[in-house]
């Protein structure tokens, strides 16, 4: 089977039987990017085959990458900071067209021009609101690992950054406070009177819950 996609990529043939334009190979559908590959569900639902990608590996780890560089395929050159090195997007049909952009998508972006020993990297994420047509970075995971949520192209510049409200809304009962839930924060709501808690070492090897009630 190897042997045979490899064959069918070198002369650039439709793997249905349909001849493609040279360099270019599709599965399923007529291409027009490099590979293409389309699954019709039958209106039935009923099928012995999904569109699964499945990659499995024996004695090592399966692995997905993506790789980019600029320059060209013979002299490749660095990366700048700020280009986007993989992208994963999500793109749903509107009853006229598939999206032109991604609805929903993943990307990892260079935060730093590479050298051999500077690949600093982040990876958003970015999901499109309901009645819009754009998806804007919703999240994104910084090379230092601070974390913003909704921070745009803000600098993050502590562990978590949220630009908007934060609801704490437990149910049930706080776990026991000790080594292992230090410096949990615990809501409750309970009637009229809220309560706030803060797991905390009191002394040597002692915890305790310190409440404070929210109230008019």
């Amino acid at each position: 089977m190897r042997e045979s996609l490899r064959s069918d990529f070198r002369k650039h043939t439709f793997f249905q039987g349909v001849t493609a334009p040279a360099g270019i190979a599709g599965v399923g559908v007529s291409p027009i990017n490099p590979f293409d590959l389309q699954w019709e569900w039958p209106i039935n639902g009923v099928s012995t085959t999904q569109l699964i990608f499945t990659a499995t590996s024996i004695n090592d780890q399966a692995r997905f990458t993506m790789r980019s560089a600029n320059g060209t395929a013979a002299s490749p050159t660095a990366l700048p900071a700020g280009a986007a090195i993989g992208n994963i997007n999500f793109r749903g049909h509107d009853g006229t067209n598939f999206s032109p952009s991604g609805n929903a998508a993943i990307t990892a972006i260079t935060e730093e021009a590479f050298t051999p020993t500077a690949h600093g990297t982040q990876l958003v994420f970015s999901t499109t609101p309901k009645g819009t047509s754009s998806a804007p970075i919703r999240m994104k995971i910084q090379g230092d690992g601070n974390v913003g949520i909704n921070s745009g192209g803000n600098l993050v510049n502590q562990k978590l950054e949220v630009y908007g409200g934060v609801r704490i809304n437990s149910t049930g009962t706080a776990p026991a406070c000790d080594a292992n839930s230090r410096g949990t924060i615990w809501f409750e709501l309970v009637g009229t009177a809220d309560v706030m808690k803060v797991c905390v070492q009191t002394a040597a090897s002692t915890y305790s819950w310190k409440t404070a009630t929210l109230g008019p």
